[in-house]
Parts: C-alpha cells; structure tokens; sequence
C-alpha cells in the first residue's frame, strides 16, 4: 500500500515510517509538489498537515484534490486541536481527523483497515467476468423501392418590368358653399318726435338791498390782573477756579539796618524885612517874602 504524508515536520516523518514499516510512504514538504505529483504517484492513503509553510496550506490542496475528482481517503493532521477543526477539516472533503502528536495504536489501526480495503478492491477488480457474445440481430433484405423519374423543372418565365404609367394629378372638386338662410330681423316701430314745448321769456322781479342790521356791541369785560410770580432766582454753581501754584521765592536773608545818622537841624529865626509896604498890600511879589529855613 502508498502512503502519501505531507508534512514539514522531519520528526513526524520519522514516526510515521517506523509505524508504516510494511507500506510504501511518500512525504511532501510543500502542498503545491504534492498537488503536482499526485496523479503521477496515485496513493492509497493520503495524511495531510493542514498548516504547511508554503502557499498553500493542507486544506487548500484536499480542496483542490476533490474538484479533481479524487475520492482517495483523506485522513487531516493538525498540532493544535481546536474546537470547530473536525467539522472545519471535514467539509474540506477530509474523511477524518487526527490531532499531533499521532497516537501510534491510531495509525496501525488505521493502516491495517485501509490495506484490508484496498485488497478487497483489488479482489473485486480481478474476478473473470465471462465472455457472452453479443446478439446479432436478424437482417432482413430489403424490398427494393421502386424510384419516380424526377419531374423536370420547367424555368419560370421572365419578368418583363411593368412601364410606369404617368399618374395625372386628381382635379380637385370646388363644392358650391352651402346657402344659409337669411333669418328676418324684427323690425321695431318707430319712435315719435315730441317737439319741444315753447319757451316762456322769464320777467325780471326787483331786488331789493338788504337791510344792514346793527348787533349792540357786546359788554366789556374788565381785566382782572393776573397776580405774578417772581421768578425763582437760580443759584449757578460757582465756577472752579483751578488753585496757580504760589511760587515760594526764598527767603530774603534779613540784614540788620543801620539808621543813618541824621544831623542836627536847628530851626532858623524867620528874619523880618523891614521894608515899606507897598501901595498895594495885597499885590506882593513872590519874591517879597523869603522864608528862611
């Protein structure tokens, strides 16, 4: 039996070819030669690592594998075993799956069970089938068919082309206007003419003038006098005159004074002239009477 391992993983590889010792194990590190050299190696049993290092990883090439058509046993091999793997590597197209690291008693089971049915396959395949010929059927000679002459075939005649005949226009009928009755317009009678009745001359009536009426004159009213108010005298504020800065002169430095020395006047003996008197007391020169100091 071949056993197709793909698997990156060397000491995988070395588990799995003690296990399979008595069977033929090709192993694949990458999913793209095995997808490539499938057909070519035509294994019985195919152990598949989902999580390879190359492009492809292991559920990309049983995918693959299945739209090929190839219905070989499929058996998943994962490191990590989640939950939802089974069912995910199973609508893949895996027919089972097996979590690392690979229980030996598993894969001998399983090896064992796969080579019992591809014997059994084998054994089928090689059971002699005999040989019944197959019926001929019975011919009949057939009754030669009496053949018609063809009918000859009379060529149709020519067509001569129709001439065109020149279409005169139609003449177009004028259609006498319909008369319309003239309806009778209802005459009214005529209306009569009063003549204007005859003016009469109007005679001037004297105008009398007016009589001027004379109105007594109204009644004096004295005047009684409307006692004043004098007015209420308004008191203006008094205008701010900003303060001038008083400039301070310095103090003037007191010198003690020294009263002058004031000589002795003796008063003078006012001298009498003797002189006559004039004719004329009363006229005296300024000049007549000399005060001495």
């Amino acid at each position: 039996m071949r056993i197709l391992y793909v698997e990156d993983n060397p000491a995988n590889v070395s588990l799995v070819k003690r296990v399979a010792r008595e069977h033929e194990l090709v192993n694949y590190i990458d999913g793209e030669d095995a997808l490539r050299n499938f057909a070519k190696d035509n294994p019985d049993l195919v152990l598949m690592d989902i999580q390879l290092s190359g492009r492809l990883s292991g559920l990309d090439v049983v995918r693959e594998l299945r739209q090929q058509g190839y219905t070989v046993p499929i058996i998943a091999v994962t490191a990590y075993a989640m939950i939802g793997d089974r069912e995910r590597c199973l609508a893949a197209g895996c027919d089972d799956y097996m979590a690392k690291p690979l229980p030996i008693p598993d894969l001998i089971r399983l090896f064992e069970r796969r080579k019992q049915e591809v014997a059994d396959l084998a054994v089928a395949t090689s059971v002699v089938v005999p040989f019944v010929a197959p019926s001929v059927p019975e011919v009949k000679p057939e009754t030669p068919v009496p053949t018609t002459p063809p009918i000859p075939v009379v060529p149709p005649a020519p067509t001569i082309p129709e001439t065109p005949v020149p279409t005169t226009p139609p003449i177009p009928v004028v259609l006498p206007a319909p008369t319309i009755p003239e309806t009778p317009v209802p005459t009214t009678p005529p209306i009569p003419v009063v003549p204007p009745a005859p003016t009469i001359p109007e005679t001037p009536v004297p105008t009398t003038p007016p009589t001027p009426v004379v109105l007594p004159a109204p009644p004096t009213i004295p005047e009684t006098p409307v006692p004043t108010t004098p007015p209420t005298p308004v008191v203006l504020p008094a205008p701010t005159i900003p303060e001038t800065p008083v400039p301070t002169t310095p103090p003037t430095p007191v010198v003690p004074s020294v009263a002058p020395s004031v000589p002795e006047v003796k008063p003078e003996t006012p001298a009498v002239s003797e002189d006559k008197p004039s004719d004329t007391p009363n006229e005296k020169g300024a000049d007549d009477i000399k005060v001495k100091l």
